[in-house]
This record gives C-alpha cells, structure tokens and sequence, in this order.
C-alpha cells in the first residue's frame, strides 16, 4: 500500500506511517483502515461477551428455579434464598443486554419470597410451640411441688410424673412439642419402690399411643421409662440411692437422668442377650430335612406379627452359623447367607448389637429365617492351559436344603419351604480388568451363584408365607 506524502484536506507533508495529519487532524488512509479494524474487533468482543452474558442469563435462571424449587417442599429459607439470588442476577444480566427476562427467574424470585415467607411462619409456629410446651412443662412441675415427694404414690401425681416425662423427652420419634392430651386410664400398682401406671394415652398430632408407665422412688418419685405395649418387667433398675441430705433439684435431676440411663443399658444388654440366646437355640429347634415337607406359616400367625405392615422383611441365617461359638462357622464363601443384620448381633460391638436387636424387632419382630442344607457344593473355576491363553471352565455349585421360618423368641418353627438352587449356564465375564483373567471369571461364577440362590429363596418364602420377604430383590 502507497503511502501519501501530504494530507488530502489541507496539503501538508505526512510523515510517512502516519495514522492523521498533525495539523488538521485529518485521518489518513492508514488510519482509516486501523479505525475500521478496532470496530471490527470491538465488534466481535462485543458480540462475545453478549454471547457469554446470555449464556450465564440462561444458566442462573436454570439453577435459579433448581434451587429454589428443592427449597421449597423442606421450606429452607437459606436454599431458596440463594435460588431467589441466582433470579436476579439473571434479572440485571438479561436487562443489561437487553434481552428477555426468562420466565424461570422470575419463577425462582417468587418462590424464594414465598419460601422465606413460610419459613419466617414455620419459624414462628415452633417458637410458640416451643413456649406453649415449656409453659406446660412448667404449669405440670408447679403441680408436683411437694407431691412427688411423697411415700404413698397418688394416681394424679403419677399421671403428673408421665405428663412431665413426655413433655421433656417425646416418646421414640415423637418429639415433645407435638405432644397433645394426655390421659391415664390405667390402674396404679404400687411394689415397693417402683410403680405401674397403664394405659397413659399421648397424642401426637394424629397418634393416640397407649404407653406404660414406669417409676420408681428415689428421694422422690420419677418416671424411669415410658413403653408401648408392655410390662416394665425386672428391665427397670433399681431407683438410684438416697444419698445424705437433702439433694438439690440439679443434683436429682442428675441422679436420675442416671438412673434411666443405667436401666436403658441393662435393658439393651438384656435384649442382646435373649436374642443372641435365641439364635443359638434354634440350632437345636431346627429338624433333619430328610422327609420334611413343605408347610404353610398360619396366616393368623403371620398377620400378628406384621402388626399392620404390609409385610416384614425377615433376618436370615446358615444353620451352620449358629454354632459358631463352637467352632463350626461354615466356610466363608457362604457368609451371605446370614444376614448382615444377624452379624452385627453376634459379632459387633456392645453399641452396635444393642441396636440391631432394636433395628431387627422394628423390621421383624420375632421372626428369622434359618437356611439348613443337606448338600452344599461351592462352584469351582478350573483354567485349562492354552498355547496363548488359558480358558476357563467351572464345576456347577449346587444347595440342596430348606428355608425355615421361626419365633426367636419362643423357639417355635412356623413353616418351612424346600430351597434348591445351582449355577447357571452359559457365564460369561469381562476379558480386561484390573484383576487377573481367573479372578474375573471366578467372580463371575460367583455372582451368578449369589443369584440363583436369591431368586431361589425368594420363590421359596412367597410360597409359605405370602405377607414375608427377604429383600434380595427390588420387586417382591
């Protein structure tokens, strides 16, 4: 490109290079051109940005309505907050472009309003609630002063002992500030230092329980426990002792915070115990199979025990498992079998058995499976040698038993079922893998193996006993 030596508008000398005339500020062609390149450029960020601008509209309002949307049904305030933030910034990006507000921020500024509006509601309710149950609490504490003391126990201040209880701690999920009316219809039988009081009913919203009563005396009397549906039994410990002197109301407080402490232990060791003895009972209860027919469990039997549910998902265990403590545990590789459930039971931690017992009576009562074999054949992979690689073949596993239903509890055998199952044809396994080949094939046996028997099981107990099931298989 020729560059001019003087400005086209008033003729002076150009340098040459130069973009305008330094007298009269005239572009040049050089400079017309640069000028014409910084538009484009300018142009094209221009358009970049609004391209990123656009896509961070469309992105916040997405997440914006997301957020808020997952906010609303938990009535988080916080969550729905920030969907109502997201809301508007895509707002003031789509306004600052020009462009449409999506549908969905506004969407997402609405709901997080209203979700915060129901929260500040909720919030509210549960403070009130909160205080109408302190007030309760408090109005029920005056009416015990210097009654609860007392040697000879009175119904009224025993329904009043329950009341507090429940007004302090709920019952099981039932937290106390639901808590409704409160009646003791039950007898009180006094023995000494503990006392009964049946029939105490708590509602809770829609709940009317029938709870128990149990207190004993200390300094004075207290509610050691309240239970559903049973005798307190000897599970109760002993009220803690009088100690010398009078106790301040901290300090009784303290001893029997205590005390139910103390009795909740002896009661989960004593449920730990008479479960794990149970178990190991039924080794004994459980018959030879040779002639054993199949027997349907008492329907009557069954709906006792599903107290309601549509149905119980039964713990199970390998016959050969229950006489473990002697040694005689069974191999391994028949490990599932027992349930991971029944496991925990027998070989978990003081904490942890407690509360599988508990986790097992919730889910089961009484009931467990025991599977007891005549013949147990584990599937074996073999590798044949081959000039480039080995190939794999296996020796069918086959099981060859029953399924058993019993009562833990009582020992009672209430049906049984044939069991039978074996390997399947035609396995197949992945090729590659981090494992070796052989590895690969044998789990592949192996899982197959664990299916057969699920499926067969889970034929096995719809047979005798319709309203039970395993949980081997999403669709029972």
């Amino acid at each position: 490109m020729m560059h001019p030596t003087q400005c086209a508008s008033c003729h002076a000398p150009l340098p040459p290079g130069a973009f305008q005339c330094a007298y009269c500020k005239t572009a040049t062609p050089l400079g017309m051109q640069q000028a014409h390149q910084q538009q484009h450029f300018a142009a094209t960020a221009a358009a970049h940005r609004q391209r990123i601008n656009l896509t961070t509209v469309a992105d916040n309002a997405k997440w914006s309505l997301i957020v808020s949307l997952i906010g609303l049904p938990i009535c988080c305030a916080p969550l729905s907050l920030v969907g109502a933030f997201l809301g508007f910034r895509a707002l003031r990006l789509a306004k600052a472009e020009q462009v449409a507000v999506p549908t969905r921020a506004y969407a997402s500024i609405g709901i997080g309003a209203a979700t915060t509006v129901l929260f500040a509601v909720a919030l509210t309710a549960f403070i009130l609630d909160a205080q109408a149950t302190a007030d309760r609490l408090a109005a029920v504490q005056k009416r015990l002063e210097g009654k609860r003391e007392a040697e000879p126990l009175d119904p009224k201040v025993a329904c009043d002992l329950a009341e507090e209880r429940l007004l302090e701690a709920g019952h099981g999920e039932n937290a106390a500030i639901n808590l409704g009316d409160v009646k003791c219809e039950g007898a009180l039988e006094v023995k000494g230092k503990r006392a009964t009081l049946g029939h105490v009913y708590a509602a809770f919203g829609a709940k009317r329980l029938d709870l128990t009563a149990c207190l004993v005396r200390g300094q004075r009397w207290f509610v050691l426990k309240m239970i559903e549906g049973e005798a307190c039994g000897d599970a109760a410990a002993a009220a803690p002792p009088a100690a010398g002197g009078k106790l301040t109301e901290e300090q009784l407080r303290a001893q029997e915070k205590k005390a139910r402490e103390d009795a909740d232990k002896a009661e989960a060791a004593a449920s730990v115990k008479a479960y794990t003895d149970g178990l190991l009972k039924l080794r004994a209860s459980t018959p030879k199979l040779a002639g054993l027919s199949e027997a349907e469990c008492p329907k009557a039997t069954i709906q006792k025990h599903l107290r309601g549910e549509d149905h119980l998902k039964l713990p199970t265990v390998d016959f050969d498992y229950l006489d473990r403590r002697t040694g005689a545990a069974g191999a391994k590789q028949w490990s599932w079998l027992t349930s991971d459930r029944i496991r925990k039971v027998v070989e978990g931690n003081d904490g942890d058995k407690a509360k599988a017992v508990r986790d097992l009576r919730e889910q089961a009562g009484p009931l467990v499976v025991v599977y007891r074999a005549e013949e147990k054949i584990w599937p074996k992979v073999t590798a044949d040698k081959g000039i480039l690689k080995d190939d794999f073949s296996y020796d069918r596993g086959e099981y060859l038993g029953a399924l058993l239903i019993f009562n833990v509890d009582t020992g009672d055998r209430l049906c049984q079922a044939k069991l039978r199952f074996e390997s399947g044809d035609g396995i197949t396994y992945k090729r590659r893998g981090m494992s070796s080949e052989k590895n690969r094939a044998e789990d592949a046996v192996e899982d197959d193996f664990k299916e057969q028997f699920e499926t067969a099981a889970t034929a096995s107990i719809k047979r005798v006993a319709p309203g039970l099931r395993l949980g081997y298989k999403v669709l029972e």
